[in-house]
């Protein structure tokens, strides 16, 4: 679930701009798919991938690329993990670790050129978690539940390489007296997988782009244990809490 109030992405906010569309009908084919999808990884004890993150913008001089793996048990256990090079040589990112007991968001560095980590409790059955993703990532927790929070709509087959995907629009409902937010997903028709999410994102002030999360290697049901969620921040790290906006890796790849 993208986090509604802020975001901390290698010292970044990256919060969800919402879209002006007009009213959702119900769209028996768009449904079918994504509860098929959602039905699937809900399903699933474990759920291993490759994550990489892209970020364009007419304000960036070139897209932010982060890379990274993405882990996940139920529970109530998750790891993601994500950094990207910059172009003057430093390295930036965030792990996201939910242990089964607290979720942890480390982001390095921030605007102050030192690591940082937020801790909240871990829900014992959690249906999402904050971050930088949506159902693609916490269907996994929420299974077919995720669908009550929008209206799905078919939109088109397109083929990516050699995979042919059902892409389908997902129109959310208003949160919050905000507008309603479109969300797009690539399924593949033969494994039923979310592999790709797409979706309007706000870098900061009045500056959006369009953030892709792209699910590679997806592995489910491979065997797993709590201990392999285990996580402590760094000793350099200090605690913070969640309420500026952090925007230093974006200043790198602008004009």
């Amino acid at each position: 679930m993208i986090n509604q109030k802020l975001i901390s992405l290698s010292a970044l906010t990256l919060l969800t701009l919402p879209l002006l569309t007009p009213v959702a009908h119900a769209d028996a084919k768009g449904e079918t798919i994504l509860r098929a999808a959602f039905k699937k990884l809900g399903e699933s004890k474990s759920m291993t991938a490759t994550l990489v993150q892209i970020i364009e913008s007419k304000a960036l001089r070139t897209p932010v690329q982060l890379q990274g793996t993405f882990a996940a048990m139920k529970p109530n256990y998750l790891a993601i993990r994500l950094t990207a090079p910059l172009p003057d040589g430093q390295a930036g990112g965030s792990i996201y670790a939910a242990t089964g007991k607290e979720y942890f968001t480390y982001v390095y560095p921030n605007d102050e050129g030192t690591n940082t980590y937020h801790v909240e409790q871990d829900k014992a059955n959690p249906t999402e978690f904050a971050g930088v993703w949506e159902a693609e990532v916490d269907a996994f927790f929420g299974g077919e539940k995720l669908l009550e929070k929008g209206t799905p709509e078919f939109s088109k087959v397109e083929k990516v390489g050699k995979i042919s995907y059902d892409v389908v629009l997902m129109k959310m409902k208003p949160v919050g007296g905000n507008p309603v937010r479109t969300l797009t997903y690539y399924v593949g028709q033969k494994d039923k997988l979310i592999h790709r999410a797409s979706y309007d994102t706000l870098i900061t002030g009045n500056i959006s782009g369009i953030q892709t999360n792209v699910l590679t290697d997806i592995n489910l049901n491979a065997e797993k244990k709590p201990s392999d969620f285990a996580y402590t921040p760094p000793k350099e790290s200090r605690k913070f809490v969640l309420k500026k906006k952090r925007e230093v890796i974006f200043a790198h790849y602008r004009p």
